[in-house]
């Protein structure tokens, strides 16, 4: 599952640079300057899915994908007792 969500990353990144370069993504869609950032967060993805360009479509989907993934990593070393596979599958990356 690791291997997965490497490769995933990977590609998810490689389609980002593409959506950052030739992707123009309005300023007013559904989700923008949220009072909620969580809501709006959920409407942004949804609507980038839905109407977004494909390029954008595929990164949002993938990205979902992978946060599914990294869970399930997580899940699954806590319910094998690998203790430092589980912390560090669940802790946030330091600056």
């Amino acid at each position: 599952m690791a291997l997965a969500a490497t490769l995933l990353l990977l590609i998810q990144a490689a389609i980002g640079m593409v959506v950052n370069l030739y992707v123009s993504i309005p300023i007013h869609h559904p989700g923008a300057r949220p009072s909620d950032y969580f809501g709006g967060s959920l409407r942004s993805v949804t609507c980038a899915i839905t109407h977004g360009v494909l390029a954008l479509a595929v990164h949002a989907t993938l990205g979902l994908a992978l946060v599914l993934i990294v869970i399930g990593i997580a899940i699954n070393a806590i319910r094998l007792r690998r203790r430092a596979e589980a912390v560090w599958s669940a802790s946030p990356p330091r600056s």
